[in-house]
C-alpha cells in the first residue's frame, strides 16, 4: 500500500489528499486513489493510496509510511486535535503532531510523534526537552511499534509535559502558602475549608453523576416516557426520555445485571435535526443484516449515528459485529477534551424494531 503520491512535481501524503483527488505515483507514474482508514480482520488500517489500474513494484519511503501512520494514529487515540505532518515546532519540524484545542493534563498543548528510522543520531534528550519547552509532549516511536498498517501507541513511553518540563524546586519551594504551612505542621488546630467543585466539569458531565431520572436528585426534570430495549433476562437496558429545565431533551440509555443490581447510564442530548440520521443509520442496518451472504469482519460497523448533543459534549449511537459473529450496540457521549461515557450492549433479536420505535416517540416529542 503505497504512502507516497506526487502532486504538481511535490510528494504529499494520504492525510493532505481529499477523498476524491487523483495523484500520481513517484515510481511508476500511474494513478493513485485514496482510501481512508478503516478497520480489517479487528485491525487498523491507515489512510493510503492505491492504484486505480493495476500496480508496480515499487514500495513507498518507509520512513514516510511510518510518519503517515503516526498520523491516523493520533487521530484515532486524540480524535478532537488538530493532527498534521512534518509541522514546525521552534526551530525543529516534528514527524506527525496533535495540537489539542485546550491544555490537557499531562499532554500539555499537545503530543509529538518522532519516528526513530535510519535517524538514529537524533539527540533524543536534547531534542525532546526542545518540544516540552513549547508545551508538546513526545512519543518516539521506533520500528517495533509499528505493525504493518498500524502504530502502538505506549502512554507509559512518553515524555510528558508533567511532569518533564516543569522547573526544578528545593524544598517546599513553588507550593501555595497554605500548603507548605500543612506541609510544615503550622496548623496545630483542625481547620474546614470549603473547596468548590470545577464548575466546567461538573456542567459537562453532572448528568452521569446523578441521573435527572432518579427523582430525589432533581425535581424540575420532566420523565416523557421509557422505551424498552431489553425487558427479559439477567440484563435488561431501556431508554429513558426526559425535558431538561430548559427545554432540552435527552435520551438517556440504563443498562441493569438483575442478578448484582448494578446499574449503568448514558445520558445524550438530541434535537429534531438528529432524528433523520438516525432513521438513515436504522435503515443501513436492517439492509445488512438482511444481506444472509454478508460475513463481515469484526469490528465491522453496521450503522452509526451522531447527535449534536450540547456545545461540551456529542453523542453517538453504533451497531457493529464483535468477535465470533455477535452484534453489539453502543451508545455513548464524549466531551470536547476526548472524555468518553458509553455503554455496549449485545444485540438481541428485535431489537431494531425497539429502535425504531424510540425514533418514532422521539419524533413525536420533537416535533
Amino acid at each position: 500500500m503505497p504512502y507516497i503520491g506526487e502532486r504538481n512535481g511535490e510528494l504529499v501524503s494520504p492525510l493532505n489528499v481529499a477523498d476524491d483527488e487523483v495523484v500520481d505515483c513517484p515510481a511508476c507514474g500511474g494513478h493513485l486513489g485514496v482510501r481512508d482508514g478503516h478497520y480489517n480482520r479487528g485491525k487498523f488500517i491507515a489512510r493510503h493510496f492505491f492504484h486505480k489500474t493495476g500496480g508496480c513494484p515499487g514500495e513507498s519511503d518507509v520512513h514516510h509510511r511510518m510518519k503517515t501512520i503516526a498520523c491516523f494514529k493520533l487521530n484515532q487515540v486524540f480524535p478532537f486535535a488538530t493532527v498534521d505532518d512534518e509541522r514546525a515546532i521552534g526551530d525543529r519540524v516534528a514527524d506527525a503532531v496533535a495540537t489539542f484545542p485546550e491544555p490537557i493534563k499531562p499532554f500539555g498543548d499537545g503530543l509529538v510523534v518522532e519516528v526513530q528510522h535510519k535517524h538514529s543520531e537524533k539527540a533524543i534528550g536534547r531534542v525532546s526537552q526542545e518540544y516540552l519547552d513549547h508545551g508538546y509532549s513526545v512519543f518516539w516511536a521506533y520500528q517495533s511499534d509499528f505493525h504493518t498498517h498500524d502504530m502502538e501507541f505506549a502512554p507509559h513511553r512518553a515524555r510528558l509535559v508533567w511532569p518533564d518540563a516543569l522547573p526544578d524546586r528545593e524544598g517546599l519551594a513553588g507550593y501555595p502558602e497554605l500548603t507548605r504551612q500543612l506541609r510544615q505542621g503550622e496548623f496545630r488546630e483542625t481547620s474546614t475549608r470549603r473547596v468548590p467543585f470545577p464548575d466546567d466539569y461538573w456542567q459537562t458531565h453532572v448528568l452521569e453523576l446523578c441521573s435527572p431520572v432518579q427523582g430525589h436528585v432533581q425535581h424540575d426534570w420532566e420523565v416523557l416516557d421509557d422505551v424498552w430495549l431489553h425487558s427479559t433476562g439477567r440484563r435488561i437496558a431501556w431508554f429513558t426520555i426526559y425535558q431538561s429545565p430548559g427545554g432540552d431533551t435527552y435520551v438517556e440509555l440504563w443498562g441493569k445485571d438483575k442478578q448484582t443490581n448494578h446499574t449503568r447510564h448514558t445520558p445524550v442530548r438530541w434535537t429534531f435535526e438528529d432524528l433523520q440520521p438516525f432513521g438513515d443509520a436504522l435503515s443501513a442496518a436492517r439492509r445488512a443484516l438482511d444481506d444472509a451472504e454478508s460475513d463481515p469482519e469484526t469490528g465491522t460497523v453496521l450503522a452509526r449515528s451522531q447527535f449534536s448533543g450540547t456545545g461540551e459534549t456529542r453523542g453517538w449511537f453504533a451497531l457493529y459485529h464483535r468477535e465470533q459473529g455477535e452484534i453489539g450496540v453502543q451508545y455513548g457521549r464524549q466531551d470536547r477534551r476526548g472524555n468518553a461515557r458509553h455503554l455496549d450492549l449485545a444485540y438481541r433479536e428485535g431489537d431494531l424494531g425497539r429502535l425504531e420505535t424510540l425514533g418514532q416517540r422521539l419524533a413525536e416529542l420533537l416535533a
